[in-house]
């Protein structure tokens, strides 16, 4: 967490804008936004979501993205629209997960499409990313951090489909 907050506040540079109402930004400044894995892909939120975010930021934080299960292919698909997002838009990724990117959704439906998204967060979060292809001109030294291993995860999208489910 030290280490995203020194990202968050290295990065936190610009005119600030609004941020749309349907996001919920646990830190804004600048053109950084910080969420949590919980408030961004785990509510029902979608592309039109992504894209106005990205309206607004240049550097997105995205703390606590677990390891994804079968039953989170809707978390993951989120997880893959937002990375794309950010990737066609040039935009710099700062997160910290329960491990590398390769590892987070291994199975279930979204597995075989996540494998693009866990090489685009490689590129995304890379310290040269921005400086390609006339994009930003400052260093970027951006890593993927582990977060603590929780003892167990469900999404509350998950639980709320298992009590549907058994309903």
């Amino acid at each position: 967490r030290p280490q995203l907050e020194m990202l968050f506040e290295q990065f936190s540079v610009g005119r600030k804008m609004a941020m749309p109402q349907d996001l919920k930004a646990k830190r804004v400044s600048g053109r950084a936004c910080w969420f949590t894995f919980e408030n961004l892909c785990e509510k029902f939120l979608g592309r039109e979501h992504f894209l106005e975010l990205v309206r607004v930021c240049d550097t997105l934080v995205l703390e606590g993205v677990p390891e994804l299960t079968a039953r989170d292919a809707n978390v993951a698909l989120r997880l893959i629209a937002l990375v794309d997002i950010l990737y066609e838009h040039k935009k710099r990724l700062v997160m910290s997960a329960a491990t590398s990117p390769e590892h987070l959704c291994v199975v279930g439906e979204a597995a075989e499409p996540f494998k693009r998204t866990a090489s685009r967060m490689r590129q995304l979060t890379q310290s040269d990313w921005l400086e390609r292809d006339g994009g930003a001109e400052e260093e970027a030294p951006v890593r993927v951090t582990k977060q603590p291993k929780p003892h167990t995860r469900k999404s509350k999208v998950a639980k709320t489909t298992a009590k549907k489910a058994k309903a």
